[in-house]
């Protein structure tokens, strides 16, 4: 539009609400004849279909769509918007009015058949009837409810909502409200935010440009409260968060915390073990058992602080139940006699589309299997959870499966196997995702007395640290392990470090209700180590850094900790950082075995170029540490892709960016890596790499060091092979640890204090960090003790010294003292008069 109102260009705006990874690209027609094709990135489904006459439940719509509903109320919002700062003479809160007839406001969404509280009157119901089969899940019913509170934000308002909620907003004017508009749906909201969603990071986004408890953000939220999402604004710091999960059976456990604080811009958290952080929402590691408590400060500036803590949140305890993803961070069958057993999701997070897990749960020697619900919520008619009675998808379901919708199976009362197997499998199709479930189970045994037994992830060693695991049938409660080096532990599945080279027995004790019991196994573990290497201690005077020296075999790796920690260099010298104390670092002898080969070959004629925007990977398991030297790529023209190592988790342990050249190449990786379960090799999002679609045989087993066990495909995860063939592997033995201190020694500091009686001066030291003392007493005389005691021959002023020394160098002080011979009378009983008085 000109200065004068006249259109000069205009677009349309098409609204994208769908995502799939399996089409490639769209084409779009304009009204002129044009056309254009886009690659895929983004795609609207219902659009799709209607344009090509399909007919699908995505088109039926038996789901919410506030994501859709939120990207339409923004686009009335700035339209609007342009029009107030454009023409502003013939602007309004209504939208349609100069093409025809109005059919929406800004101002009043009810009057056009909109809500304007969520949830409210007018909103588009979750099962739309036949009038709103083509709205995508009310995008453009329930946009009225972030119309109104734009409207709010601008204008202000007064009411009462449908929830039967008084409301009084401010407004802040059309020009901060559209500036925090436009941070909030451009550096926030994502393609799945919700309405919950937008009322956290609108208020953030005020917080961002205006500062906490301003008036901008007691108007952005109170607007929020006014259309029904969140509570009205409070004008002081509320501490608040919550974790993802809370109960661990081992450590190491990784929690994410997240932030949902009130009024606050910095944080403080201490998570219970010694560890703080400063982020917003951290993500902390805990290293070891324990039960935690976690704090968090929450400061608002002006606002005032507010703390929260949470007594003992975090469990980390070996008679915990362990906690498994479905599909994710399970097995095909889980032996244990209780666990947590999430979606595919996690406790915090929806399940994925297109996915077909199965687990199966047989605790060992189990006579019946209780599963009990938490939560459930599938998508109703599209999502399942299927139970089998039994060890297999074979075997017959059970009364009501399969689960679907929100109603918990069984009305949440334990579900009892006949046998000592039961199969969980969690099927969804490509469209909505929901927050899945969360189940408990436990092991029920009739006859039978507890067999103690156990197992080594290796039984020979050339590394020290060897995974122990109880096979123990009928559940014990208790474990006393005797690892035949003096060393003990009371977990049921410790990790223990072996320091010496030699033959161990080892014995584990069990106890449960039925009683207590014990196995040996003699001469069981074979630790073969290298030799360790020697490391040289060095010093310096004063704050700085240290060159440490160490001398052995095979390459030398730097530590912080004597056992795990940090690699902090390579070599035969380790500089340190600056240190102002004495610090202790740790050096170890490394020695890489031969090589060893496996995994998928490549083949042509089994798959395809893979070039999709999805990211995937390859789960694998390690029994010993290696070193992932190379694997074979083929590639569909050259250039810069990032090869990723995960954790079980998702977190990037490490992380390469290689130039890989057209074709088929070996590339190099030299990821470390220790023991572990369900580790991801991933690749990058269109990664341009050839990938199996068929003939796969997982588990491919690389001598006996590495399982490679299935792929990241959700709805068939053994079906698919991606991107990574023939990896080559060495075995990584370590040797023990040697000690190098990095001493830092202070500079003496030169003080003393005197007491005078007459001629004689009592010298006392204040000095620091001192091995040997000067002193000059002014009058021709000196001592070397350290408090010495000196009687001056005549009144006068002296000039004294101390000079300290150590081995970092000397300093002194200097004092002057007067000596004279004056005795000073009481004055007894005499009485003084003071004038004036008063």
């Amino acid at each position: 539009i000109d200065n004068n109102g006249h259109k000069l260009v205009s677009y349309i705006h098409f609204d994208v609400q769908y995502v799939n990874a399996f089409w490639n690209g769209y084409y779009m027609t304009y009204g002129d004849g044009n056309a254009t094709y886009s690659p895929l990135t983004t795609i609207d489904i219902c659009a799709h279909e209607i344009t090509h006459g399909l007919t699908s439940k995505t088109c039926n719509l038996d789901y919410q769509n506030e994501s859709g509903a939120i990207n339409e109320g923004f686009s009335d919002i700035f339209g609007t918007m342009v029009e107030f700062f454009a023409v502003p003479s013939s602007a309004n809160w209504t939208i349609g009015e100069d093409i025809g007839v109005a059919f929406r406001s800004l101002a009043n969404p009810n009057a056009y058949g909109l809500p304007d509280t969520y949830f409210g009157n007018h909103w588009a119901p979750l099962s739309a009837s036949p009038n709103q089969q083509n709205d995508y899940g009310g995008v453009h019913t329930n946009c009225g409810v972030l119309m109104y509170w734009f409207y709010l934000v601008s204008e202000g308002g007064s009411g009462t909502n449908d929830n039967g909620d008084s409301y009084s907003v401010t407004g802040i004017g059309k020009t901060k409200a559209s500036d925090i508009a436009f941070r909030l749906q451009t550096i926030y909201l994502i393609n799945t935010s919700d309405f919950s969603d937008a009322r956290t990071y609108a208020i953030q986004s005020a917080v961002d440009l205006y500062g906490a408890c301003t008036p901008e953000v007691e108007t952005v939220t109170n607007a929020m409260y006014a259309v029904g999402i969140g509570p009205a604004y409070v004008p002081n710091v509320v501490s608040d968060f919550v974790s993802d999960y809370t109960t661990f059976c081992q450590a190491p456990a990784t929690v994410n915390f997240t932030n949902s604080s009130i009024n606050a811009s910095t944080y403080i958290w201490d998570f219970g073990d010694g560890n703080t952080s400063t982020q917003a929402n951290p993500t902390h590691t805990y290293t070891a058992y324990g039960d935690y408590t976690v704090e968090l400060i929450a400061d608002g500036g002006s606002c005032g602080k507010d703390t929260l803590v949470e007594s003992f949140l975090i469990s980390v305890q070996p008679t915990n139940p362990c906690t498994y993803l479905l599909g994710v961070t399970t097995n095909s069958t889980e032996t244990a006699c209780t666990g947590i057993l999430f979606d595919s999701g996690g406790g915090n997070g929806d399940y994925q589309n297109n996915t077909n897990y199965t687990v199966t749960i047989q605790p060992t020697g189990a006579s019946s299997v209780d599963i009990t619900f938490n939560s459930f919520d599938f998508e109703a008619g599209y999502d399942y959870v299927y139970i089998y009675d039994g060890p297999t998808t074979s075997s017959p379901q059970i009364t009501g499966s399969p689960f679907d919708g929100t109603t918990l199976p069984n009305n949440g009362n334990p579900i009892t196997s006949s046998s000592g197997a039961i199969t969980i499998r969690q099927y969804t199709d490509q469209g909505l995702t929901r927050p899945g479930f969360e189940l408990e189970w436990g092991a029920n045994f009739s006859t039978g007395t507890m067999t103690p037994n156990f197992y080594a992830n290796s039984i020979n060693t050339c590394t020290g640290i060897i995974e122990f695991s109880d096979s123990t049938s009928h559940c014990p409660y208790s474990w006393y392990w005797d690892f035949g080096d003096g060393n003990t532990s009371i977990y049921p599945n410790p990790t223990h470090n072996y320091t010496a080279n030699g033959l161990y027995t080892v014995k584990l004790v069990v106890s449960n209700s039925s009683g207590t019991d014990s196995i040996i196994k003699t001469n069981y573990i074979n630790v073969n180590m290298p030799p360790a290497p020697t490391a040289t201690n060095n010093d310096r005077c004063g704050n700085g850094s240290v060159v440490l020296t160490a001398s052995g075999n095979g390459t030398l790796q730097w530590f912080d900790q004597i056992i795990g920690g940090n690699i902090l260099d390579t070599g035969s010298t380790f500089t340190t950082p600056n240190l102002s104390s004495t610090t202790y670092y740790y050096v170890q002898s490394v020695d890489y075995g031969s090589s060893s080969y496996g995994g998928e070959t490549y083949n042509s004629s089994n798959g395809a170029n893979f070039s999709s925007p999805s990211t995937h990977y390859l789960f694998f398991d390690v029994s010993s540490p290696i070193l992932l030297k190379t694997v074979e790529v083929t590639a569909s023209g050259a250039g810069n892709r990032t090869i990723e190592l995960q954790d079980n988790f998702g977190n990037t342990l490490q992380s390469h960016t290689i130039n890989i050249p057209d074709g088929t190449s070996r590339i190099n990786l030299n990821f470390d890596i220790d023991p572990g379960v369900n580790y991801r090799l991933v690749g990058p999002s269109s990664p341009n790499l050839f990938r199996n679609n068929s003939n796969c045989n997982y588990p491919y087993n690389i001598a006996n060091l590495v399982n490679i066990t299935k792929s990241s495909a959700t709805s068939n995860p053994t079906g698919y092979y991606y991107y990574f063939y023939d990896w080559e592997i060495a075995e990584v033995c370590k040797s023990p640890r040697d000690t190098a201190i990095a001493t830092i020694n202070s500079y003496p500091t030169a003080d003393f204090s005197t007491i005078i009686n007459n001629y004689n001066v009592q010298f006392n030291d204040l000095s620091a960090n001192t091995i040997s003392w000067n002193w000059d007493f002014g009058d021709g005389n000196s001592s070397i003790l350290q408090n010495p005691s000196h009687t001056y021959a005549t009144s006068g002023t002296y000039f004294v010294s101390l000079t300290c020394t150590n081995a970092c160098g000397s300093t002194q002080h200097l004092d002057t003292l007067h000596i004279m011979n004056i005795g000073i009378n009481d004055i007894i009983e005499t009485k003084v008069n003071i004038y004036p008085n008063p």
